[in-house]
């Protein structure tokens, strides 16, 4: 804010500087200096001269501030491409697993399924093997007392 205001009374007085010598040698036609008044127009001069110089190096500084901000922003851009990249592959690789779980899945039901109906079959298949160990059983018991009672 303050090197606003200098450079506005800069260019006040470098327009007044250089203005006034015209409208007073218009009006007036001749122009006198005391050696006091060129002594503070010279001070006036050096101060300017000084602001100049300051704005000029503050200006530099600026330009570079700005040109490393531009290579920060530049940089972050990048780097948000690159992990716009990394998220899309991220992404495709989750939809590509996520298929791959639900087709586990699918087949591990299916193997349960499986699993449970051979259950029950063995079951019927024991079942029926105690059966018929049964019907022998009682058929050899029978054979047997058929056979002691000749």
């Amino acid at each position: 804010m303050m090197i606003k205001k200098r450079f506005c009374v800069l260019l006040l007085l470098s327009a007044a500087f250089f203005f006034w010598p015209l409208s007073c040698g218009i009006c007036s036609g001749t122009i006198t200096l005391t050696q006091a008044e060129a002594e503070t127009l010279e001070n006036h001069l050096n101060e300017l001269q000084q602001n100049n110089e300051m704005l000029l190096t503050l200006l530099g500084e600026s330009g570079t501030d700005l040109t490393k901000a531009a290579e920060a922003l530049k940089e972050s851009k990048n780097q948000i491409q690159t992990l716009k990249a990394q998220l899309q592959t991220l992404t495709d690789e989750s939809a590509r697993l996520s298929s791959s779980l639900r087709t586990a899945n699918a087949e591990l039901q299916k193997a349960s399924e499986y699993y449970k109906q051979r259950e029950k079959e063995r079951d019927r298949i024991e079942g029926r093997l105690r059966n018929q160990r049964t019907v022998w059983q009682v058929l050899a018991c029978i054979l047997a007392g058929v056979a002691a009672a000749r």
